[in-house]
């Protein structure tokens, strides 16, 4: 199904002399509003979702909760894990580094799926299934730059890991979203407003007072000097993530994947266009609308796939093989001149729980962190890389909670006040997309009843 950019058009029919056949481009978020005698009728497309929710329809909804609920359970599940790795006689950094990326090959078995549900019967039988893009040596180029950089952001990771508690770790990720905020307008034009700055002081004041309180509940064995370590690196691992966010919004949007799709899957098939008759003597003005974001793909409403020259949802898995691919083989590199590879063996026998237990850690780890990274992938995918960022953040109210469970951190009244300054954050956020989208609802009736009185 093609998509198209943002358009309005009239067409304007006054007393044809027979019965008139108006025919409309297919639109996928767009609806044609007919103006008879006054009043305003909606024509949906018969292909057009029945059901839609803030303008979206059940395919985009279906999406987003299931890559927002492999975040939340990625994140939750890895955090907890590598804690308990550095916890229970852990203490090779390169080689979790290597497990944040070494996941990705539980995703080929999704993304093949996703290959043979993506065409049609008949057109399975008349094709061999292709990926959505080729590789050119230009993205080749930049899927190794994604790979190092989220190696280098691992690393800084599993630094802070070893020396924070679980609650302080997650709690200063939180200044992901103020990073973000910056770079996110600097590279792809994210439009600020006073909801989006509320969010991001509010959200960074709580960080500061977490690091007023730095050093009263580091970790027993676990120096000052470490501490201050962990603190830095994770907020440097938390910097570098926030760039990674935007960059994969280019890359989802780049001319060059485009021009990949379109000579891996060939030339996109002929939209068919709904037929509306208008009957004599009858004045009708058919104003065409749509609001389909012009760098997001177009997610087919009938099939879950786009269109042959826009990015597909699967998209997102090939990106994520390929980056993961790459960057686990960095983290190989540094585990091998780091000897991590050859300390292994005696590290699963000396792990609390013993050689199984060590190594269902390290595989649950690599599956969970898969997960997370696909999570926000999608989410970046379907919306913007700032709200990616956000859903991320949100997370601060669960992992603090889960690792006093699990773990006994101490939660002190600081923890306390950053964790509830930072959802008063994420709130801000969220309102400010409720706001921006009641004024679009808002502009478009005022429009409507612009046509309607003339």
């Amino acid at each position: 199904m093609a998509y198209v950019t943002p358009v309005k058009a009239s067409i304007m029919v006054k007393e044809p002399p027979s019965i008139e056949q108006v025919r409309l481009p297919k639109l996928e978020e767009g609806r044609a509003k007919m103006c008879v005698n006054g009043s305003i009728v909606t024509l949906d497309d018969e292909d057009h979702p029945g059901f839609t929710f803030f303008g979206k329809d059940a395919t985009y909804w279906v999406l987003m909760v299931a890559s927002s609920a492999a975040l939340v359970l990625g994140l939750s599940s890895a955090s907890l894990l590598g804690r308990y790795y550095y916890v229970h006689g852990g203490s090779r950094r390169w080689l979790y580094t290597w497990v944040q990326s070494a996941g990705w090959p539980v995703l080929i078995p999704p993304l093949l799926v996703g290959y043979c549900t993506r065409q049609r019967p008949h057109a399975m039988l008349q094709r061999a299934i292709k990926p959505t893009h080729s590789i050119t040596p230009k993205l080749s180029l930049i899927y190794t730059a994604l790979g190092a950089l989220v190696t280098f952001d691992n690393l800084l990771y599993s630094m802070g890991c070893s020396y924070l508690p679980v609650s302080t770790n997650s709690l200063l990720c939180s200044s992901q979203l103020a990073f973000n905020a910056v770079l996110t307008y600097l590279l792809v034009g994210q439009k600020m407003t006073p909801y989006i700055f509320n969010s991001i002081f509010i959200i960074t004041v709580g960080t500061i007072l977490l690091g007023m309180g730095a050093g009263s509940d580091k970790p027993l064995g676990t120096s000052k000097r470490e501490y201050v370590v962990g603190v830095i690196a994770t907020v440097a691992a938390s910097g570098l993530y926030a760039l990674l966010l935007p960059l994969l919004q280019l890359v989802y949007g780049s001319k060059d994947v485009r021009k990949a799709m379109s000579s891996a899957v060939g030339a996109p098939p002929p939209a068919t266009a709904p037929t509306i008759t208008a009957p004599p003597t009858t004045l009708v003005k058919i104003v065409l609308e749509t609001d389909a974001p012009a760098n997001r793909g177009g997610i087919d409403s009938t099939t879950g796939s786009h269109s042959s020259a826009e990015p597909s949802f699967l998209l997102v898995l090939e990106v994520q093989i390929a980056v993961s691919m790459l960057a686990s083989m960095f983290a190989l590199l540094g585990m091998c001149i780091n000897a991590d590879l050859s300390a292994m063996h005696s590290e699963a026998l000396n792990f609390d729980g013993g050689p199984l237990a060590y190594l269902m850690v390290l595989g649950w780890s690599a599956i969970g962190w898969q997960l997370y990274f696909v999570g926000v992938s999608g989410i970046v995918f379907l919306t913007s890389s700032l709200m990616s960022c956000v859903f991320s953040t949100v997370m601060i109210a669960v992992v603090p909670i889960l690792a006093v469970i699990f773990f006994h951190d101490t939660f002190s009244a600081t923890k306390g006040i950053a964790m509830v300054l930072s959802i008063w954050g994420f709130i801000s956020y969220i309102y400010d997309g409720y706001m921006a989208y009641k004024n679009k609802q808002d502009e478009k009736s005022n429009h409507l009843e612009e046509v309607s009185t003339r």
